[in-house]
């Protein structure tokens, strides 16, 4: 009896898993084959307004949630069963309270930067797409983690890929058959994120209840995970604005496209790594480091193989996603897709310091890490460009392993004692 009950449950495992793998796959799938319909409608103007405006989400996220998804991650098992209810409500009604005080301070900033830096690109009404587009996606996440935490794996399917889906079909109406080009693909987004956003905060919500001990709690539980998630935008989003200032739409669009594209290669690393997680926490609990280190070496040749193929194959792939027009876009493409080589490695780093139990200093080290990137930055564009940004992608992850790999060679002794206690 018990036998069969192990094997049901494995059998569940595995069909939650599946789906899990699958949602990345196809939703993966889908962005590839709207892309060359789209690049066939899409001008220069259209893919540097798209980036640029792209790359603030990184800083606008953390701005607008505050990590208050990451409390109620945490926060789910830890509390009963006939108080989760109010747990989400809370958590619901914080962000959306904080996040509309939130927009209105982001609004009015970038406003004014745009403004005095004089930034060519359009400010209005790109900028509220991209808002609102965070915003609202934050009830959306909500709504996903409330499916994983209740192994609903179906439903986070349906969900993650109903969205994509009503995208696309609205990128379709608005791109190419009305051709609005960046206009028409960013209200496309934004539309159906707010659409779908309505949708989950309704299901979710049930009832007004603020639980103000929570409120407090989660202030202070998650300030240093929002300062964390901030800085992540020197490591990654403030090349736009170095390269804005070099005022050539053409090579932002070619550097836009090919971000973008090997950005999604990003994404079956991220499922892989998302797959083993609890595997190399387990076994940092359990003080089986060489499973650790194999379970992380593995992780990361199977992210290496892809990427490697990818710089052999850029040109044709990169002429089929973009119908022929933007293959120009090869030679950044091939820089940039190191980054998700140095960015494996960043993580496998991060995960074994946020594993040993050392995650103040994990943002210590993400802090001094993105200062350094932040001038690395400015100095690699201002004396190579374009090219100096896309080497600077992949340099700044390459940093911020080697301040980690530092970190626990000089801790090592502390931080296996530290896990045995």
């Amino acid at each position: 009896m018990m036998t069969k009950q192990i094997i049901k449950k494995n059998i569940f495992r595995v069909k939650n898993l599946s789906f899990y793998l699958l949602t990345t796959i196809i939703n993966t799938l889908l962005m590839l084959v709207i892309n060359p319909f789209l690049a066939k409608n899409l001008s220069h103007e259209d893919y540097a307004i798209i980036g640029y405006h792209s790359s603030f989400q990184i800083l606008l996220l953390p701005l607008l949630n505050f990590a208050l998804t990451n409390y109620y991650l945490r926060h789910y098992y830890l509390t009963p069963a006939n108080k989760r209810d109010i747990l989400r409500d809370t958590i619901n009604k914080m962000i959306l309270i904080w996040g509309s005080g939130a927009m209105l301070i982001c609004y009015a900033f970038f406003y004014l930067f745009f403004k005095f830096k004089n930034v060519e690109i359009p400010f209005f009404p790109y900028f509220i797409f991209s808002l609102l587009t965070v915003y609202a996606n934050n009830f959306i996440v909500m709504q996903q983690i409330e499916y994983r935490l209740t192994k609903k794996a179906k439903s986070f399917f349906f969900l993650t890929l109903g969205l994509r889906i009503l995208v696309i079909f609205s990128s379709i109406i608005l791109v190419i058959v009305v051709p609005l080009g960046a206009f028409g693909r960013m209200i496309a987004i934004a539309g159906c994120t707010v659409i779908y956003s309505m949708f989950c905060f309704k299901k979710m919500n049930s009832g007004n209840r603020i639980d103000f001990k929570i409120v407090r709690d989660a202030l202070r539980f998650c300030w240093p995970l929002a300062l964390s998630a901030l800085l992540w935008y020197f490591l990654g989003g403030v090349d736009r604005v170095f390269l804005e200032e070099l005022k050539d739409v053409n090579s932002m669009a070619l550097y836009n496209i090919a971000a973008g594209l090997t950005g999604k290669l990003a994404i079956f690393y991220t499922a892989l790594s998302q797959t083993m997680e609890p595997d190399i926490y387990k076994s940092i609990a359990a003080k089986k480091y060489k499973r650790m280190v194999f379970i992380s070496l593995g992780l990361i040749l199977l992210n290496v193989i892809p990427n490697l193929i990818f710089i052999i194959l850029a040109k044709p792939v990169i002429s089929i996603l973009t119908a022929g027009r933007y293959t120009d876009a090869t030679v950044f493409a091939r820089i940039l897709v190191f980054k998700n080589i140095t960015m494996s490695l960043y993580y496998t780093v991060i995960r074994i310091i946020v594993g040993l139990g050392f995650t103040k200093s994990e943002l210590m080290n993400r802090l001094f890490g993105a200062i350094l990137s932040f001038f690395m930055f400015k100095y690699l564009i201002a004396n190579y460009g374009y090219y100096g940004a896309a080497w600077g992608q992949s340099l700044s992850f390459l940093g911020m392993t080697v301040i980690g790999v530092l970190f626990i060679i000089f801790n090592k002794k502390k931080m296996i004692a530290h896990n045995k206690q």
